[in-house]
């Protein structure tokens, strides 16, 4: 089809594409900048201090606390991994071996995830 021929339909397909590209190139840009790294260093190490915290014995109340936190955090684990795929493509998201493991770990903890939801954020799992 030469460029005479071409529909109206076409070229707004062509506009929506080019909005898509672009708000995609924004998205990568935030992705890769070093302070979307240092956020994410910053509720890694949130959500293992947490995780450090919990014992044997511990009040419901404190329970209640770290099982919050840790619900909050993978919430942004889930987040970041869906934006970077949709930022990258998935191919050269998991070409990153971090991302692999990231996304391991993130799947991984999705069924925890949905165990915190059905019994509560207070319960033992």
């Amino acid at each position: 089809v030469s460029p005479s021929h071409r529909s109206s339909f076409d070229e707004e397909e062509d506009e929506e594409e080019e909005k898509v590209n672009a708000c995609r190139a924004w998205v990568r840009k935030v992705v890769t900048h070093p302070m979307f790294g240092w956020f994410i260093l910053l509720v890694t190490m949130v959500n293992v201090s947490s995780m450090a915290v919990d014992h044997y014995g511990i009040s419901s109340r404190g329970l209640y606390t770290i099982n919050t936190i840790i619900f909050w955090c993978t919430i942004v684990f889930v987040t970041e991994m869906l934006v970077k795929i949709y930022a990258l493509g998935l191919k050269r998201y998991l070409y990153d071996k971090y991302n692999a493991f990231d996304c391991m770990l993130v799947l991984i903890s999705i069924p925890e995830l949905v165990l915190v939801i059905k019994n509560g954020i207070g319960g033992r799992g």
